[in-house]
């Protein structure tokens, strides 16, 4: 029996980098916010044994997908064999762009393998999630919103939820490297961490959050592709309430007041930079 399973992205209402760890991770303290789009779909169907395709030429169907490792780790975690299926991975989110679609794609295979094969407890599930990588574990998590601490592993899910149409951008060939956006970041000294809880309920206006909430990673972006700062500037010239980047880059987001100002400038983005990726949410 063939099923469909969605797997959607998340975007980074602020994102401060703390500080260096021992470990050569830094800590973080952000919030993820999933999305509806863009997203991606992971099919299932019966096989005579396990593999995972894809239409994307650069997707690879092999251990280097995070599919295919989560698939692995839930087997040996469940002490059973690879199952016998065959996985359709329909690639939507863009790679490279800070909206973890990876991440999302691993949550959404750890449930497959509870479902279909051996079932797991949700202590179980965040355990794989976490071995698979930091944004894991908030993909495994029902609520749509948390604060993240630690390497971003240090979930605190808040009753939190948008009322506003957000626009997605990702350009066409800007790509940036996580590793190298932290090692050309300037760590900010913070007396104290934003306490987004407060921020994103005693202030629900997006506008407000222009002084407030920042992406440290931004200097970085603009620093290697100073287009990005004309398109956060495009992005508020169109009408945008508060405009950002996701993550470590190189997609950013716009939050409108309503869906016609989001629509009209969905279609000016479109025209203004062709072969982007450009997604209208909620």
């Amino acid at each position: 029996m063939e099923n469909s399973y969605h797997s959607p992205c998340k975007i980074n209402i602020g994102l401060e980098v703390l500080s260096k760890r021992d470990d050569g991770y830094h800590n973080i303290n952000t919030v993820f916010y999933k999305l509806n789009e863009p997203h991606d779909e992971i099919t299932v169907q019966e096989s005579e044994f396990f593999r995972l395709t894809s239409l994307g030429h650069d997707v690879p169907s092999d251990e280097n997908n995070i599919v295919v490792k989560a698939i692995a780790l839930c087997s040996e975690f469940a002490g059973v064999e690879l199952p016998q299926l065959h996985l359709y991975l329909g690639k939507h989110i863009p790679s490279g762009a800070g909206l973890g679609g990876g991440s999302a794609n691993a949550a959404t295979a750890i449930r497959i393998f509870s479902e279909r094969c051996k079932s797991l407890t949700q202590k179980q599930m965040l355990e794989i999630g976490r071995k698979l990588g930091a944004d894991v574990p908030f993909f495994l998590f029902n609520s749509q919103a948390a604060v993240a601490r630690g390497i971003g592993d240090k979930l605190l899910p808040i009753t939190f939820h948008m009322a506003f149409p957000i626009l997605i951008i990702k350009l066409k060939d800007v790509f940036i490297s996580t590793a190298k956006a932290y090692s050309m970041l300037r760590i900010k000294d913070r007396n104290v961490p934003t306490d987004f809880t407060v921020v994103l309920t005693k202030a629900p206006d997006p506008r407000s959050w222009r002084d407030i909430i920042v992406n440290d990673f931004e200097e970085v972006a603009f620093a290697l592709h100073p287009n990005l700062f004309s398109l956060k500037e495009r992005l508020y010239e169109s009408g945008a309430e508060f405009a950002q980047m996701s993550g470590s880059g190189s997609a950013f987001f716009g939050i409108f007041k309503d869906r016609h100002a989001a629509g009209a400038a969905h279609e000016k983005l479109l025209s203004d930079y062709p072969g982007s990726s450009v997604f209208l949410s909620q």
